[in-house]
């Protein structure tokens, strides 16, 4: 009897399962993908003399993950997000240790979002590097 009972119980759970789960379709519900944005991060790091930086190490840290990248001979950087970010920390460091390590925050303004796609922003950012005292 409680065999019985415990089956039924299972065809109207797993009938009113079925018809939640399908009802998205009989809608206009287009609510597959995922989150996307554009992000740009750009910037360079000069010296207090307004010379570039060359093999500066840059940190790129958000939520998920840590970037690494490497200043070019110009002391130029950049990277680019694809995915939506709301906080990203830069810490612009000489592995030499010649300078002085500097960190910032960068909260995107994503503007011309649809739907799943939250838009797009950009960041140039100058980092000046002071000596390390001696």
């Amino acid at each position: 009897m409680k065999v019985k009972i415990i089956n039924k119980i299972n065809l109207l759970l797993t009938t009113l399962v079925g018809m939640l789960g399908f009802s998205c379709c009989l809608t206009s519900c287009n609510m597959y993908g995922s989150p996307s944005a554009d992000f740009l991060i750009e910037g360079r790091v000069i010296n207090e003399e307004k010379k570039p930086l060359e093999d500066i190490q840059v940190m790129l840290k958000d939520y998920w993950e840590s970037v690494y990248i490497y200043t070019q001979a110009d002391g130029t950087f950049q990277h680019r997000y694809r995915e939506p970010t709301e906080l990203v920390s830069i810490t612009v460091k000489d592995t030499s240790g010649v300078y002085q390590s500097v960190t910032l925050n960068v909260t995107p303004s994503y503007t011309g979002g649809k739907k799943w796609y939250r838009g797009s922003d950009q960041a140039n950012i100058e980092f000046v590097l002071k000596k390390n005292e001696e």
